[in-house]
């Protein structure tokens, strides 16, 4: 499976990609969205995970963009500590939320039921 993640945070995103190739996990990674569309292209994404806050577009921004193009059918796992964030990313499209803080195993947990829809 073939995973996008945008964050802004670089631990958060060294530390899980670590951890979800070891799992056998194709991961790409982006600390800002401002190329999100070229990613998307060349990257060829089954799954995006989406920090609410990251550089160029929030993470719901982003959803309502991606939901609008030949991209939308990839599915979204939204991240964010924000519960009502989370909700408008679920109604903005998104697949599935996770709250902040979150384990590595919520997430592959998350992929796995996204994988088997």
């Amino acid at each position: 499976m073939k995973v996008l993640w945008f964050d802004d945070e670089a631990d958060v995103l060294r530390l899980c990609s670590e951890a979800l190739i070891k799992k056998g996990y194709d991961v790409i990674t982006s600390r800002t969205c401002a190329n999100m569309f070229e990613l998307i292209e060349e990257g060829h994404p089954d799954v995006i995970i989406m920090d609410n806050r990251i550089p160029g577009s929030n993470g719901i921004e982003a959803i309502l963009k991606i939901k609008e193009t030949p991209y939308a059918s990839i599915s979204i796992l939204y991240c964010s500590a924000d519960t009502m964030a989370n909700q408008q990313a679920l109604q903005a499209g998104a697949t599935a939320c996770v709250g902040k803080p979150f384990s590595i195993r919520e997430i592959e947990s998350c992929l796995k039921k996204i994988k088997d829809v």
